[in-house]
């Protein structure tokens, strides 16, 4: 887990504001203040990835395949945060390579 390492990636004003602290998350309490607080999270980073998109565009050949690579795994890593129920904090969201594979196969078909 990455806050065993000192790290963490929420922001502490949203932890804040769905009343969830650090100590709860150093204790790996998963409870529905912590899934709404995911939940959050997911969508908001969801939106700005939907913002982006339109960028992949414009970006240079050589550029596109792998910001399309980056966000589709992106995207795939948010699924799976759901698929956890939010619990994040048992379960690491893993892409597998199955998941690799077609977002590869994707990526390609759609440069074509």
């Amino acid at each position: 887990m990455d806050w065993k390492k000192g790290r963490l990636y929420i922001p502490l004003e949203d932890s804040k504001r769905f009343g969830y602290t650090e100590d709860e998350i150093g204790n790996s309490l998963v409870d529905e203040r912590f899934r709404r607080l995911m939940a959050f999270e997911v969508d908001r980073t969801r939106e700005l990835f939907e913002a982006g998109k339109p960028l992949l565009h414009e970006a240079t050949p050589e550029l596109h395949l792998e910001l399309n690579l980056v966000w589709r795994g992106g995207m795939k890593i948010l699924e799976k945060v759901e698929r956890l129920n939010y619990d994040v904090l048992h379960e690491r969201p893993e892409v597998s390579l199955w998941d690799k594979l077609s977002i590869l196969g994707t990526s390609l078909l759609r440069r074509a």
